[in-house]
């Protein structure tokens, strides 16, 4: 299996339960952690020790499962079955099952080098220490901007509220979660919002 997230942990989790004996499964991880609850990562920004490891972590400890952390993979050979990896090594599969879910984009705007993502444990580390250099650097609260209105997009703007930063959201839609609730909704998620001190 190439990819290391949820998706990676419910399909171990299926295989070993229907699986023979004798059957194996190796994952590829990109990720230095253990396949963890990305739905929870903003509770990072309060609390940075926070473990968010997925139930059922004893999976990773089956003998009948080889987890490579901090590995990915470089290539498939569908001829001769096997899996490069940027470890130097290659791994060779009878299946092959590819989760490696999505990827955060960074609109390809002049500056858009310097703005961090959302989507990992270490992103979110990245913007914790980004708001207490960028504190410490200008003795006061940093500005942030959150590029998108969506779920991802609050959850991110509290976080950096919460960090001490002046979190400002920019979205295409005049309402917030546009995609999720109607425009009476959206109206009201943006007071409420904009209550709780964030700008839009």
């Amino acid at each position: 299996m190439i990819g290391g997230g949820p998706a990676a942990w419910r399909f171990v989790r299926a295989y070993l339960k229907e699986s023979q004996n004798e059957d194996r499964v190796t994952v590829l991880s990109a990720e230095a952690h253990v396949p963890y609850d990305r739905v929870a990562l903003e509770q990072l920004f309060k609390d940075p020790e926070k473990d968010l490891t997925l139930a059922n972590p004893e999976i990773w400890e089956d003998s009948r499962v080889n987890l490579q952390l901090g590995v990915s993979a470089t290539a498939i050979d569908r001829k001769n079955h096997m899996v490069s990896a940027d470890n130097g090594e290659s791994y060779p599969y009878d299946e092959l099952v590819l989760a490696t879910g999505s990827r955060a984009v960074k609109i390809p705007i002049p500056g858009s080098d310097s703005a961090h993502v959302f989507r990992t444990i270490e992103d979110v580390q990245t913007m914790v220490s980004e708001v207490a250099r960028l504190k410490e650097k200008l003795g006061r609260a940093p500005r942030a901007i959150v590029v998108g209105g969506g779920l991802l997009g609050l959850e991110a703007a509290e976080g950096l509220r919460d960090l001490g930063a002046e979190p400002t959201i920019l979205d295409v839609a005049s309402w917030l979660l546009s995609i999720e609730v109607d425009q009476g909704g959206g109206h009201l998620v943006n007071s409420l919002i904009r209550e709780a001190g964030i700008n839009i």
